[in-house]
């Protein structure tokens, strides 16, 4: 009868250091969630990896961690829907359309409803050409569905004879 008494204290002691939760909502570098022990607790902070911030939408799973009282608890990570990666694969996405997907073979994929830049700084003619170039190895999306750009291989060479002399 002790042991079983010393072992459900252990285990209630794990589930304090150490929880799973579903949250309900997030605000400005907090939020609030029912832990997998039924518990709802609030003003949770919420730790992101440096360069990166996210507001978690409701329903997702985070990872909570305490010193074993639920009044000193922090969130280190949730998980958003599955997006069905390849080996190799990262992609930073928002709740809605917006996806950027990096694959191991260096290529970058962009899915916007609208995508905006804002650049300090730019060599035009260096833009320019990287546009083309761009342009001359990039799929796009044509009327009668996906296509490439046909530029002639003189004009590209062209281009990357002005590239090594701006560069």
């Amino acid at each position: 009868m002790l042991e079983e008494a010393n072992y459900r204290k252990v285990l209630r002691k794990l589930d304090l250091i150490l929880s799973l939760g579903e949250i309900e909502h997030a605000h400005q570098g907090s939020i609030q969630a029912t832990l997998d022990t039924q518990e709802t607790i609030s003003e949770i902070p919420h730790f992101q990896h440096y360069g990166f911030s996210s507001f978690p939408e409701a329903s997702s799973v985070g990872v909570f961690v305490s010193n074993g009282s639920r009044n000193s608890m922090a969130c280190l990570g949730e998980q958003g829907p599955e997006q069905h990666l390849g080996k190799g694969q990262t992609r930073i996405y928002s709740g809605k359309n917006a996806k950027i997907t990096l694959d191991p073979s260096g290529k970058i994929s962009i899915e916007a409803d609208q995508l905006e830049l804002r650049i300090q700084r730019v060599n035009p003619i260096l833009s320019l050409i990287a546009a083309l170039e761009s342009l001359a190895t990039s799929e796009v999306l044509t009327p009668n569905g996906p296509g490439k750009i046909q530029i002639l291989p003189e004009f590209l060479e062209k281009i990357r004879e002005v590239k090594s002399c701006v560069a």
